[in-house]
């Protein structure tokens, strides 16, 4: 049994001729079958322009049969007639490729042209932001903090990164230190976005002693842990989270850093 297929254009300018695809629309035996985008960005870029109307013309065809359905443009049933019909005759913004006949079921022919024509756009995957984003985060507004406490040019001077400090039996590099003649406080980035490695790990476990000597050495010291959290629940961010908390560190996320850095950095203005 032979089937035919068409393919449903969209044509902004039809004196330029350009266009993209946004439907499919199999005809035969009778029945009319259809399939349309979902994700309209592509068209909406191509266009640049209100695509409303190809969104109610993709939900009118798809949502209802043949013999309930009736596009005013063509002023009866879409049925394999009147597809026809469009197919020779709509010369606008939608228009429609040449039907074209296969030997395939209407179902299967379907699925094969809508993948063969419908493009998607493809998913923009994130990459997982490594332990240096949270860094760069948090010099980043701590400097602006301090900038607005004391100027900007006193903000960079005490803003060391990637420097060494010194605990009770070791020196440790810290992402952030702010100093002056005295320590006034530390932050760290961590990230546990993405999956488990050794290197986060390593990160992870170098950071719980580094905080610890500190600490042992500066008890009351200010250190702040600054968190990339996981997208979903994670047994290590957790378990990271309390033993910073017993180690007496503020685990800090994004939205908390500029908050924390104005509490921490209240006596630098006075010390200075």
């Amino acid at each position: 049994m032979t089937s035919y297929y068409t393919i449903v254009r969209y044509v902004p300018d039809p004196i330029a001729d350009e266009r993209v695809n946004f439907g499919v629309i199999v005809f035969g035996d009778g029945s009319v079958q259809s399939k349309f985008l979902r994700d309209w960005r592509r068209v909406r870029g191509f266009g640049r322009g209100d695509i409303e109307f190809l969104k109610q013309f993709a939900h009118d065809v798809e949502s209802r049969t043949a013999d309930q359905l009736a596009l005013p443009d063509v002023g009866r049933p879409v049925d394999e007639a009147a597809i026809r019909e469009m197919i020779g005759g709509w010369v606008n913004s939608i228009q429609f490729a040449e039907a074209k006949a296969s030997l395939l079921s209407a179902a299967e022919l379907l699925q094969d042209v809508a993948d063969r024509y419908l493009l998607m756009v493809p998913p923009v995957r994130k990459r997982p932001r490594d332990r240096r984003a949270a860094a760069r985060f948090a010099a980043t507004e701590v400097t602006k903090v301090l900038a607005e406490r004391v100027g900007r040019e006193v903000a960079e001077s005490l803003v060391k990164r990637n420097q060494p400090v010194q605990g009770r039996v070791d020196q440790h590099q810290f992402d952030v230190i702010v100093e002056n003649s005295q320590v006034y406080f530390t932050a760290h980035g961590l990230s546990f976005e993405g999956k488990q490695s050794e290197d986060r790990a390593h990160a992870v476990q170098a950071t719980f002693w580094a905080v610890n000597d500190l600490r042992a050495r500066y008890p009351d010291l200010p250190i702040g842990i600054v968190t990339i959290p996981p997208r979903d629940g994670s047994e290590s961010y957790d378990h990271a989270r309390r033993v910073f908390e017993e180690l007496k560190a503020t685990v800090l996320m994004e939205s908390e850093v500029e908050h924390w850095a104005r509490q921490v950095s209240t006596s630098i203005a006075i010390a200075i």
